[in-house]
């Protein structure tokens, strides 16, 4: 058996045991290490870890040098942000997704020790998927796909076929689509609605930097927020975003029932109620992501008409997402993200 060298370095006393405890008894999981942080640790690793969690309380005291070296003596191997529960701090937002651009795969939120078994199914997954990982696209990912200029204004007619464009994502998806939302033209007519799998305190400051970058106005959806032409709703972090309809309005509802849900936010959930509420005229987007989130909602949106691409392998940090649309036949095309704002244009015009 191949085992999977798993690199811990975390200075809460009760987190080191509580992670020692979920993985020591698997026998594919092998703890080659586990630390409190000092100067002298990344030195003294003898055998070479496949994946490394790390406390984000190390980085928020010790500063981002600290994973700037890591990544410099560990340039190939995934990297997990272990965050603990807090409030919505915008100093440790920023930390993480700072962590996330210098090349960490994702956030690993653990808010309650007695839900252990939510814990280890979520921790267990993402540790077993770093073979499927594909690391180096993850890195500058400017640097590594032909991105076409800022898309200009478009003329389109006023009786449209869509109403939105969802999006569906989850690991590297904070670098993804800062890479390709910014690629929407200013005058672009259908609201954005965006299920990314993070947990709560973190898509505020990642809405607010990309709202920076947009040209399209990127807001963290707020519960009855009004469904706009022209904006993009990023669902807030560890809770579910529905579209609902009324009798005068569609809008936005952030709640988190159901509350056994495995994500917050859960992609099948918004793709599902944009199904009824918008009577499938939507363009549904599936991107890099392990599991298969989104694969029921889909199947519900392409019976009632909408158009589907996903994210192709090349491009995806985790092909698992978009795999799983694809060979369930819900696809209308595959292509590599810096693509896909032209193809949504394509199918307005």
């Amino acid at each position: 058996m191949n085992k999977i060298n798993v690199l811990i370095i975390v200075n809460n006393a009760m987190l080191r045991i509580t992670l020692r405890t979920i993985l020591e008894k698997y026998p594919d999981i092998d703890i080659i290490g586990l630390y409190k942080y000092d100067e002298k640790i990344l030195n003294l690793i003898e055998k070479k870890p496949d994946v490394v969690l790390i406390d984000l309380d190390i980085i928020k005291d010790k500063g981002i040098q600290i994973l700037k070296r890591f990544f410099k003596i560990y340039t190939s191997i995934p990297c997990f942000i272990i965050s603990m529960d807090f409030q919505n701090n915008s100093d440790l937002s920023f930390i993480s997704l700072k962590a996330l651009d210098l090349g960490a795969i994702d956030i690993i939120h653990i808010n309650n020790f007695e839900e252990l078994d939510r814990i280890e199914f979520k921790l267990l997954n993402k540790i077993r998927a770093v073979k499927d990982i594909k690391f180096n696209k993850l890195k500058n990912l400017n640097k590594k796909f032909d991105f076409p200029v800022r898309l200009s204004n478009i003329n389109v007619s006023n009786k449209l076929k869509y109403r939105a464009v969802l999006i569906g994502i989850s690991t590297g998806g904070p670098q993804i689509l800062q890479e390709m939302l910014p690629l929407f033209p200013a005058n672009f007519p259908l609201p954005i609605v965006i299920a990314q799998h993070m947990p709560y305190g973190f898509t505020k400051a990642m809405a607010d930097r990309l709202d920076k970058i947009c040209q399209l106005n990127v807001v963290e959806a707020e519960d009855g927020d009004i469904l706009e032409s022209g904006k993009i709703f990023i669902g807030k972090g560890g809770y579910h975003i529905k579209i609902m309809k009324d009798s005068s309005k569609i809008f936005l509802k952030i709640t988190k029932e159901p509350v056994d849900a495995l994500y917050h936010p859960q992609i099948d959930i918004l793709f599902e109620t944009a199904a009824k509420s918008l009577d499938g005229r939507v363009i549904a987007v599936i991107m890099s992501g392990m599991g298969s989130d989104g694969r029921e909602g889909l199947k519900i949106l392409k019976e009632k008409g909408a158009y589907v691409i996903a994210q192709d392998e090349s491009t995806s940090v985790i092909f698992g997402m978009p795999r799983v649309a694809i060979e369930n036949g819900v696809v209308d095309k595959v292509l590599p993200f810096n693509k896909i704002p032209e193809e949504i244009i394509k199918k307005l015009k």
